[in-house]
C-alpha cells in the first residue's frame, strides 16, 4: 500500500513538472509573435453609414404625381458647399441614383493646378469628380511634409471660402496657409490654420492667382479642393432624381468627408434629358441629426482631428509636437510604430522577445530566468519528463496486471462461520 502511494505521487510530480516546462517553452515560443497587428479600416456600403455621413439633408414630400416622374430640386449654394449628393427614399428605405445639374464649379478648362513640389498636374482635384482622388505621402524620414499647390484661373474668382474634400479614413492637414495674388502682390489670406472642419472661411479676396499650402503629418488622400465664386455666373445647382407616387425622400448634402465606398444603386434611369422633369419649390436644409463624424480608432476622436486615426489615443498625446500622435509615432526608426514595439526607444526591428515579458531583448535589462541564456533546456527537460512519465506508466501497467493475475489464481478461503455450518449439513446428510 504504502509502494503504491509512492508510485502515485511520484508521477502526479512528474507529470505536474511537465507541465510546467511546457509552460515555460510556450512562453519563449509566443515571444517570436507580434502581439499587435495593424487595424484595417474597411469601407461600409450601409445605408445606416451614408447617412451618417452628411451634416445636413433637404425633405421631399410625396408629390402628386402617379407614374415615375423625373424631379429637380434647386439647391441655396449658401448653405450648400459640397457637389457630393445622396438621395434617400425614405418610404422603401434605400438610397437611389441622382444627378447634379448646373454645378458650381468652375469648368475645370478654365483652372489649372500645378503641384509645386512635382509639378504634377493637379487639375483633376478642380473638376468636380468626386472619384478622382490625390495622394499626398510623407517624405521619407520627415515627421511633416508640406503640400504646396499653384492654382490659377483663366480670371478672377471672388472667394471668402476654401472647401476641402478628403476620403474616408483619412485626418486633416495640421495646418492651412493660403496665398492670392492681389494686384500683382501676394497677400496671406489663411495664415496656417489648423482646420476643424471641411469648410475654412476667410475675406473675401478677388484673384486669378492663389497658392494653397497643406502642412500635414499622416498621408493626405484629397478628392477635391473648391473656392467658392461669388461671380460664377452657373451659381445654381439643381439636383434630379426619379421619384415614385407616394413616395417620400430626403437628399442627403455636405458630407464631412468623401465616403470611398458606395450603395448598389442596380439600373440608373436617364436623368440628363430635360424631357417630363417636374421643378419642385426649394425646401429648407436642415441639420442631420444623424451625423456623426467618422471614427476608425473609436477613441471619441474625430477621423479629420485625429492625430493617430489608425490606433486609439483618446489623450492625442504628441509629446514631440510634430503633429502626430505618440502612439502611431516611430521614435526609434526601426519601421515599427511606438504602440506595437516592444521597445520604442531602441530599433529592434525583429521584435525579439526571448522571455516572452513583452520587453524586446533590445532593451530588457532583467534576464526574467535561467533559460532566457539557454533555451534548449526548457525542451531537453520536456523530452526527459515525458520518457520518464511513459517509463513509469508502463511500469505501473505491468504491476497492476501481475497483482491481478495472481489473485485469480489464489483458492477462495471461507469465512469460519461458514466452513461450520457446511460442516454441520455434512454431518445430517451422514
Amino acid at each position: 500500500m504504502k509502494n503504491t502511494s509512492f508510485r502515485n505521487g511520484s508521477i502526479l510530480a512528474i507529470v505536474v513538472f511537465a507541465l510546467i516546462l511546457s509552460f515555460q517553452a510556450a512562453q519563449s515560443a509566443k515571444a517570436t509573435v507580434k502581439d499587435w497587428q495593424p487595424v484595417t479600416a474597411v469601407a461600409t456600403s450601409t445605408n445606416e453609414e451614408f447617412i451618417k455621413s452628411y451634416k445636413n439633408y433637404i425633405k421631399i414630400p410625396p408629390q402628386n404625381i402617379v407614374v415615375p416622374t423625373v424631379l429637380e430640386i434647386p439647391i441655396n449654394t449658401n448653405q450648400i458647399y459640397s457637389d457630393y449628393f445622396g438621395v434617400y427614399n425614405e418610404t422603401q428605405k434605400k438610397f437611389i441614383p441622382e444627378l447634379l445639374v448646373n454645378s458650381s464649379q468652375v469648368d475645370s478648362n478654365s483652372v489649372k493646378a500645378i503641384d509645386s513640389n512635382t509639378n504634377e498636374d493637379l487639375a483633376g482635384l478642380f473638376d468636380g469628380r468626386y472619384e478622382t482622388m490625390k495622394d499626398f505621402y510623407l517624405n521619407k524620414g520627415e515627421d511633416k511634409s508640406l503640400a504646396k499647390i499653384s492654382i490659377y484661373y483663366s480670371k478672377q474668382i471672388k472667394s471668402d471660402s476654401l472647401n476641402l474634400s478628403f476620403d474616408s479614413y483619412v485626418s486633416m492637414p495640421t495646418a492651412v496657409t493660403l496665398k492670392a495674388y492681389v494686384g500683382g502682390t501676394e497677400v496671406v489670406v489663411l495664415n496656417k490654420v489648423k482646420p476643424t472642419s471641411s469648410r475654412i472661411n476667410f475675406p473675401i479676396t478677388l484673384s486669378d492667382k492663389w497658392i494653397l499650402e497643406l502642412e500635414y503629418s499622416q498621408p493626405l488622400r484629397i478628392s477635391e479642393i473648391h473656392l467658392n465664386d461669388a461671380l460664377n455666373s452657373f451659381s445654381k445647382k439643381t439636383v434630379r432624381f426619379l421619384a415614385l407616387p407616394q413616395n417620400s425622400y430626403k437628399i442627403y448634402a455636405n458630407p464631412e468627408v468623401v465616403n470611398s465606398s458606395y450603395v448598389n444603386y442596380g439600373e440608373a434611369p436617364n436623368l440628363s434629358s430635360s424631357v417630363g422633369v417636374r421643378k419642385v419649390s426649394n425646401s429648407s436644409i436642415l441639420n442631420n441629426p444623424a451625423f456623426v463624424l467618422s471614427d476608425t480608432d473609436g477613441d471619441g476622436v474625430a477621423n479629420i482631428l485625429d492625430n493617430c486615426i489608425n490606433t486609439a489615443n483618446f489623450d492625442q498625446v504628441d509629446v514631440d509636437q510634430n503633429g502626430r500622435g505618440d502612439v502611431c509615432d516611430d521614435f526609434d526608426r526601426d519601421g515599427i510604430i511606438n504602440v506595437g514595439d516592444n521597445c520604442a526607444d531602441t530599433p529592434n526591428y525583429d521584435q525579439r522577445d526571448t522571455d516572452g515579458d513583452k520587453i524586446g531583448d533590445a532593451c530588457d535589462t532583467d534576464e526574467s530566468r535561467f533559460t532566457e541564456k539557454y533555451p534548449w533546456i526548457v525542451w531537453a527537460g520536456i523530452g526527459f519528463a515525458t520518457v520518464v512519465f511513459l517509463s513509469l506508466l508502463f511500469v505501473a501497467g505491468n504491476k497492476i496486471r501481475e497483482d491481478k493475475m495472481l489473485a485469480e489464481q489464489m483458492p477462495v478461503e471461507r469465512k469460519p462461520s461458514e466452513r461450520t455450518r457446511a460442516e454441520g449439513e455434512d454431518r445430517r446428510m451422514e
